[in-house]
């Protein structure tokens, strides 16, 4: 049972067409598609879908993360230990979320939402599988090659509450 990789990450954003152009110009990363309120994007080496996605809202923040899993089996597997676990735990069909397989949801004690799935549709990075250049030519912004990993917050005492209800602050 295994989690490959972070998969994606959707946050919040109050004006979507700013936060687009600040992700594209800026950060360098690829507009993949666009519905009405949200926008995907990833980095020029992923070969996913997407990597983030950026949706309309009227606050911004976090909404929530996706790990990739390794396999089918493990979306079963962690539910069970997420129900034993105490958490609600809601299923969700292939392409419930754009382009991405079967998954499940989840609050954490921190009171972050967790997303973990099963595949993504495939997009390609780009590049000619026989003797691609290191890096492709025109790359706009700080152009990252992919998103592997975020730093995400919380208050302490709360989680640290709700992970262990007899632990005490130091």
């Amino acid at each position: 049972m295994g989690v490959e990789r972070l998969g994606y990450v959707q946050i919040r954003v109050t004006d979507l067409n700013v936060a687009r152009a600040y992700y594209t110009n800026v950060l360098g990363l690829k507009e993949v598609e666009v519905t009405a309120d949200r926008a995907y994007l990833k980095a020029w080496d992923e070969h996913d879908h997407h990597s983030l996605i950026l949706r309309q809202a009227a606050t911004s923040g976090l909404d929530h993360i996706g790990w990739k899993l390794e396999s089918a089996a493990d979306l079963e597997q962690i539910e069970t230990r997420a129900e034993r676990a105490g958490a609600r735990v809601e299923r969700l069909p292939a392409d419930a979320d754009l382009a991405t397989g079967p998954a499940i949801r989840f609050e954490t004690p921190s009171n972050h939402i967790v997303s973990l799935y099963f595949g993504m549709q495939k997009v390609g990075n780009g590049l000619p599988k026989l003797n691609p250049m290191p890096r492709p030519a025109g790359l706009i912004g700080i152009a990252p090659p992919r998103l592997d990993h975020l730093l995400v917050t919380t208050e302490r005492g709360r989680a640290r509450e709700k992970l262990n209800p007899y632990a005490r602050e130091n």
